[in-house]
């Protein structure tokens, strides 16, 4: 007689429940091909019997509905992972499910453990926003709100700035909440400033690119990255790129909270071009390095214009080469995991056939390989902008912000979604951990839109990817002169890392 189809064990499932979408991840002991039953209400339990020698037999139950909905998992083939996916949801509907094999024991399903979920779980917005813009300077509002709620009040944070040029923002390790670096001001005449409202209202200098170029002995050069690390709370690193053909591109690194620096270079030579970010370890994770000793810089550098990763493993002083990948004149940009220095994200230009890709490495940046699928989410400074986004917490959670799509994935890249264009032209990206479904949007040009009514905004909230986006900019956000309490509607646009929540993540 044929052998009985082997059953299967789910050893570890997971569930994220959004207002549209329901993702269910599974892991089983098996390579079977899995499909899931779900339906709006629970079904019925019905029990199996079996006329064994004329015995009747109780041989367990099967869970039954009239009219189940049926997916087939997204996997093609046999997998040890299974993830399924439901977007027709109402924000109020509870849904059980169960995972299932057509042909079990006795030709019939053979079925996993029945899950309810129920609607999602209603969380405020950030309500503490801080905002940097390209031409208007700096905003901040403490009564942020999401889809249908009043427009929130934002407020000028400028006192101090002699250039309201907005590059970046950056947020203080020690206080992230109200204190801040930015950069302001155009290249090659860049200022650093810090501001602790606790202790003073105004924004301090604490560094120029004329500075920056008497410490590093350079001819000229110009601030393009600020980067704080939690595990040193009081140390400053500043990315400071001297020139095509000048003198390379440094790591000026200030231990006590700007009132001295000192110069490490990271990169010597002729070309180059650009220097993309910094970015510091947060969790110690897989690494032996103590945390917060790593640190990466993406530059670009080299005839041709090279991607290059570079490592610090002892706090910005002395960096290595880790990988070369692909050329081109843009600044690429890197992103560290939250939970383990270790694995780190940079985007690469690779070929016309193959653009802008998104490379991951698990080993200090020493191999980096493809992390995007079919798409090409590669991240950048310059050029094709690209932002991405890693839970705080659960770093397989990933979203990318590129080319006017939101891109979301919920298994560390081996699966992506492409969440399509968003309603407007957003290139900047903040996600609220708690609520990932919670995007707080921003364009990075207040050129005009078509005829709309959010067409003066430059900042927005959305729950569905960016499909639907919400206008936040203000209650007056088409004055010029911002009413008192808006984002003036020709501020230029919201400036690189200039969109951050100060509250609830």
């Amino acid at each position: 007689m044929p052998p009985v189809p082997k059953t299967w064990v789910l050893t570890w499932y997971q569930n994220y429940r959004s207002w549209r979408q329901l993702r269910v991840y599974a892991g089983t002991d098996s390579t079977q091909h899995l499909f899931m039953a779900w339906q709006r209400y629970k079904p019925i339990k019905k029990l199996i019997f079996k006329v064994v020698r004329g015995v009747i037999v109780d041989c367990g139950w099967v869970w039954v509905w009239p009219n189940p909905h049926i997916l087939e998992q997204w996997e093609h083939g046999d997998s040890f992972y299974h993830t399924f996916r439901i977007d027709t949801l109402h924000p109020g509907d509870h849904v059980w499910y169960y995972l299932f094999t057509p042909l079990g024991p006795y030709d019939l399903q053979c079925q996993g453990p029945l899950v309810h979920v129920p609607p999602p779980e209603t969380l405020p917005w950030a309500r503490s926003l801080i905002v940097g813009t390209q031409t208007k300077g700096i905003y901040r509002t403490n009564d942020f709100s999401g889809p249908g709620d009043p427009q929130p009040f934002w407020l000028p944070q400028n006192n101090g700035l002699t250039d309201l040029r907005v590059w970046q923002l950056c947020p203080y390790a020690a206080d992230p909440r109200y204190a801040h670096f930015a950069i302001t001001g155009p290249q090659s005449d860049r200022t650093l400033y810090r501001r602790e409202p606790l202790a003073s209202p105004d924004w301090i200098p604490i560094l120029t690119d004329a500075q920056a170029c008497t410490v590093t002995d350079s001819a000229s050069g110009s601030m393009t990255w600020v980067a704080t690390n939690i595990n040193h709370p009081t140390y400053i690193y500043v990315l400071f790129n001297s020139g095509v053909t000048v003198n390379g591109t440094w790591c000026i690194r200030s231990a006590d909270e700007g009132a001295s620096w000192l110069p490490f270079q990271i990169y010597a030579g002729l070309s180059n071009y650009k220097a993309g970010n910094i970015v510091a370890g947060i969790n110690q994770g897989e690494s032996t390095l103590p945390p917060g000793d790593v640190l990466y810089a993406s530059l670009n550098t080299g005839a041709g214009g090279h991607f290059c990763l570079y490592c610090s493993d002892d706090n910005g002083a002395t960096w290595f080469l880790r990988d070369t990948i692909g050329t081109s004149i843009y600044a690429p940009r890197c992103s560290v995991d939250p939970t383990n220095q270790k694995t780190v994200y940079m985007g690469a230009y690779i070929s016309g056939d193959s653009p802008w890709d998104l490379f991951r490495s698990i080993d200090h940046g020493l191999n980096l390989t493809e992390a995007d699928g079919p798409y090409h989410l590669g991240t950048f400074v310059e050029g094709p902008i690209g932002q991405q986004w890693i839970h705080r917490t659960a770093p397989e959670v990933m979203k990318v912000l590129g080319r006017g799509h939101v891109y979301e994935t919920w298994d560390a890249g081996l699966v992506w979604t492409d969440h399509g264009l968003t309603q407007f032209s957003a290139v900047r990206l903040s996600v609220q951990s708690r609520r990932p479904d919670y995007l707080y949007l921003a364009r990075d040009s207040n050129a005009p839109l078509p005829p709309n009514p959010q067409a003066g905004h430059v900042i927005y909230a959305s729950q569905d990817n960016g499909a639907t986006m919400f206008g936040r900019s203000g209650a007056h956000c088409t004055q010029s002169d911002g009413g008192g309490d808006s984002i003036p509607f020709d501020c230029g646009g919201v400036c690189l890392d200039g969109l951050m929540q100060t509250d609830l993540d």
